[in-house]
């Protein structure tokens, strides 16, 4: 019998697993899961009848006396059936049928047993009163609770039951008009949503047991491997036997796959021997050949029924195939039995033997007669359609003989030459054709005479201007040459095609122009400052070249907006950057990366260089003035600076660095410059939140966090130390497998706004040990989890608390949210709301680290709470520091005051538990009373 721990994992005792050389652990994992459905089966099955027999009794109220006993005799046959499988897989277990069969049967069996109970469903929903369909729903919830913990081991099984059981009653349900039935109805489909996500996730955590219960065996019993390798070698083989009968069904079902399939083809297809002579072909080849049996064709050679002047073609085609070349022919005529004429368009293809050798021939026929007679039609119609075509498009066209003399021109290669047609005719092309390069002025080589030199087709990849004849002007054209060709593939000329693109070159000019710089400035725009940049940075890697990045931010920008408007930001955006543009050097770059937001490149410019010149901006900056409507503004900005040289990172480092030297500047007083420094620590320190951001963002990924238990001793008299409390700390696992302290990472999360992300992983994950009944925690009063000031007041948070409660069936009087006196006072109002929320669903509150703020007493009496964990600060150094003494004994005298409980934090030794423990303190945590234990260890 199957088996589990504590750990929830499975003992190798209780496994019925195959010998070593099976074919996979997923298969022994499948044939255990197997195992253990049919184990669990007889308790459902008897759950199932005595709920039934509840469910009949109801039935006979409500609904006619002949479906309820319809009913009750359905559920009883399919018990007896269900009996039978069960017993039957008793009697043979694996070695009677697969597991995948075993289990396919009892699937079925669930989706019969389904059915049964989505007709009782149906039955009571429609003949029932409210109270009784109100029954069904908590009727078909029991059920289908006392089925999913039967039915971990196969998921599948248990959507097969749940399905028909609650879709017929379901459908009924939110078929009704009225609000109460389709409530009912929703709160069904949420319980089976709910239950069918449980069942994927205990059916996940079982496969996980088993999976690491059988590695765990083949690790015991890799020290009998001489033997296993000979017993997995014998069961290879018959293993490899067994798969090579299973290769021959599947070839004969293959092939009487590709039977139906030739059969049901509406082409004809035949398979023909080397000398012709026709061996199979399918119902669409008999309609073809005008037969009406098989055996008029059979044995005749195909060629017969080809006319004689198209069967040395097929002949000579079937040779080829033979010789192992594909091949196919077109325009082939026949006639059939019965005299009818048709052209065929054949493709063949050799099928070889088991030594490679070509044995037939298979032949796809299709005929093309309507397409042929279409084609010939077509043929008139595109001469026709071409002509008129040449004459109205706008492209101008010019066709010249093998010798390059012109034959025709269109009426838009008049217009652009100035030439008419006649007089155009027997002329060389570039006599018509005056064509100049854009750039350089020079006549453009002839390309009708390298087309039909290469006879290929030949495009000019460089500008041309094509000049008029007559009137001074000219225009820019793309030009393609072709050549023509006859039947036989030989060049009889060519065609010249040119297209005017003078709109079209100076409209890509203008979106060009448009795609680097900003419209409002008509600065350069962010992308292409960031492309010059990437090239400063391969300039200075390659030739050792030094620039700078100037990273600038105005500060007064936002008042201007909102004070005036968007109108009067625009142009002051516009003024300044005129006014900046006028103080860089010609080499330099200025851009405009967003908002208010610039950037300026210093090409070839030493960092001291750099820096005068960022003084110069910065100066420029504050004396500007900006007037809008009687109105006076000052502006002012904060600019960061750091180098560009061979030692600088990549792109998106130079740009990080550049952007938190700006910062630095704002933080700093704003309207100033900030000169990165390979020693400053402020923007070294940045950086490094940044990066611990990433790994913070990483760890939540992959999962990398872990919480540890701390406990929390009573310390009054008549207990004796004992630990009905604990607080959970939070740990991070490094990449490298190493464990990262809170105080190390929690100051990056609470930066960058990552701290409600890690409250919400700690509460799922205390909810999960508390449900799993974690040994450390199942005989706590109250377990301590720890609150960022993110999270309080989060309505989100609360609404997740409220899911965790009710998914992990964890009584909310066991949860204690701690939350730091600083997070409180700060949000004071909100906290004070999110606290009695919470305690309304019947959670406690403990303050943290009070004492720390100065105004501790004045904010203690408005914060509804249940602990004060007095700050650790006070407590270590309270044996030698008579200040600290006196502030434990303040804050504990004024905490019983108010009826609150009192924690006295950092109790390191037995002197300073002594002490607290004199001074009445009512609860002590510390290394004194116990170090911090991993959760799971």
């Amino acid at each position: 019998m199957l088996l589990f721990d504590q750990s929830g994992t499975v003992p190798v005792q209780g496994l019925h697993r195959a010998p070593t050389g099976t074919p996979s652990r997923e298969h022994m994992v499948r044939t255990e899961q197997v195992r253990l459905l049919y184990t669990l089966a007889p308790a459902g099955l008897l759950a199932s009848l005595l709920v039934g027999i509840i469910v009949a009794f109801v039935l006979q109220e409500a609904a006619p006396a002949p479906l309820a006993h319809l009913w009750v005799t359905g559920l009883v046959v399919t018990a007896l059936l269900r009996f039978f499988l069960i017993r039957q897989y008793h009697r043979m277990g694996a070695a009677g049928q697969s597991p995948a069969q075993w289990r396919r049967w009892y699937c079925g069996s669930c989706l019969l047993n389904g059915v049964i109970w989505g007709g009782g469903g149906l039955i009571l929903a429609s003949y029932g009163d409210l109270t009784q369909q109100v029954f069904l729903v908590l009727i078909l919830g029991v059920v289908l609770g006392g089925t999913l913990s039967t039915m971990t081991a196969a998921p599948l099984s248990f959507i097969a039951f749940l399905i028909p059981a609650l879709l017929p009653s379901l459908v009924w349900f939110l078929g009704r008009a009225d609000h109460i039935y389709q409530a009912i109805g929703a709160a069904t489909v949420l319980m089976a949503g709910l239950l069918v996500v449980t069942a994927w996730h205990l059916h996940r955590q079982l496969v996980r047991s088993l999976t690491l219960a059988f590695e765990n065996y083949d690790l015991v019993h890799d020290l009998s491997a001489a033997k296993d390798q000979l017993e997995g070698a014998n069961r290879e083989l018959a293993a490899e036997i067994d798969e090579r009968r299973r290769t021959g069904e599947r070839l004969v079902e293959r092939e009487n796959h590709l039977r139906t399939i030739i059969n049901s083809e509406p082409e004809c297809v035949v398979l023909l021997a080397r000398d012709g002579t026709v061996l199979d072909i399918n119902p669409a080849g008999l309609a073809m050949l005008e037969a009406s049996r098989a055996a008029e064709v059979i044995g005749r050679g195909f060629l017969d029924f080809l006319l004689p002047t198209y069967r040395p073609a097929l002949r000579e085609l079937l040779d080829l195939v033979f010789r192992g070349q594909p091949g196919k022919s077109q325009g082939l005529e026949m006639s059939g039995l019965l005299g009818r004429h048709r052209w065929l368009e054949l493709h063949a293809a050799a099928l070889r033997d088991a030594r490679g050798h070509v044995a037939s021939l298979l032949c796809v026929v299709h005929d093309i007669t309507q397409r042929k007679r279409q084609a010939e039609e077509a043929l008139f119609r595109e001469k026709e359609r071409v002509q008129v075509t040449l004459e109205s498009i706008g492209d101008g066209v010019i066709t010249t003989d093998v010798h390059g003399r012109i034959e025709y021109l269109n009426p838009s290669a008049e217009r652009l030459t100035g030439w008419r047609n006649g007089e155009a005719h027997g002329k060389p092309l570039l006599e018509v054709l005056n064509l100049v390069d854009e750039a350089t002025r020079t006549p453009v080589q002839d390309p009708v005479v390298r087309c039909l030199r290469e006879a290929e087709n030949v495009c000019l990849v460089a500008p041309a201007l094509l000049l008029h004849r007559y009137e001074d002007r000219e225009f820019a054209v793309k030009i393609t040459a072709a050549p023509l060709r006859a039947r036989e593939r030989q060049v009889i000329g060519a065609v010249l095609v040119f297209h005017d693109v003078t709109e079209l070159r100076t409209l890509a000019r203008q979106m060009s122009y448009q795609a680097s710089h900003d419209v409002l400035t008509q600065l350069i725009n962010r992308r292409e400052f960031e492309t010059r940049l990437r090239q400063a940075l391969v300039s200075a890697r390659e030739s050792s070249r030094e620039h700078a990045l100037c990273y600038l931010d105005l500060d007064q920008f936002k008042l201007v907006n909102d004070t005036c408007g968007h109108g009067a930001g625009d142009e002051l955006l516009r003024q300044l950057a005129a006014r900046l543009k006028a103080d860089i050097r010609d080499r330099d770059t200025l851009a405009r990366l967003g908002g208010d937001e610039f950037g300026v490149l210093f090409q070839d410019c030493p960092l001291g260089k750099a820096r005068e010149l960022a003084e110069t901006l910065l100066r420029a900056i504050r004396d500007f003035r900006f007037s809008w409507r009687q109105q006076v503004f000052e502006v002012g900005a904060s600019i960061g600076l750091v180098p560009v040289s061979a030692h600088s990172g990549d792109f998106a480092e130079i740009m990080s660095a550049a952007d938190s030297a700006c910062y630095m500047a704002k933080e700093r007083g704003r309207n100033r410059l900030h000169v990165l420094q390979d020693d400053d620590a402020d923007l070294v320190r940045r950086h490094r939140e940044m990066q611990w951001a990433h790994q913070i963002q990483h760890a939540l990924e992959d999962n990398r966090f872990q919480l540890y238990f701390q406990p929390i001793i009573t310390l009054a008299p008549d207990c004796g130390s004992q630990i009905h409390h604990g607080e959970l700390l939070l740990r991070m696992v490094g990449e490298d497998g190493g464990l990262i302290p809170p105080r190390v990472f929690l100051p990056a999360a609470e930066r960058y706004n990552l701290m409600a992300e890690i409250d919400r992983w700690v509460l799922d994950a205390a909810c999960a040990a508390l449900r799993a009944g974690h040994p450390m925690l199942k005989d706590l009063e109250t377990c301590n989890i720890n609150l960022s000031g993110h999270s309080v007041g989060d309505g989100a948070f609360i609404e997740r608390l409220k899911a965790n409660l009710r998914g992990a069936q964890v009584a909310p009087q066991g949860l204690c949210f701690e939350i730091s006196e600083t997070a409180a006072i700060a949000n004071l109002s909100s906290a004070m709301g999110f606290i009695r929320e919470l305690r309304g669903l019947g959670c406690r509150f403990a303050l943290d680290d009070f004492g720390s703020g100065l105004s501790s007493f004045a904010y203690l009496k408005t914060l509804p709470v249940d602990y004060l964990k007095i700050d650790g600060s006070f407590v270590k150094d309270m044996i030698n520091d008579p200040v600290d003494h006196a502030m434990v004994d303040a804050i504990n005298r004024i905490g019983h005051v108010m009826g609150v409980k009192t924690i006295a934090e950092f109790v390191e030794d037995g002197t300073t538990l002594e002490r607290v423990r004199r001074v009445g303190i009512d609860y002590a945590q510390g290394f004194g009373v116990g170090a911090p234990c991993r959760l799971d260890s």
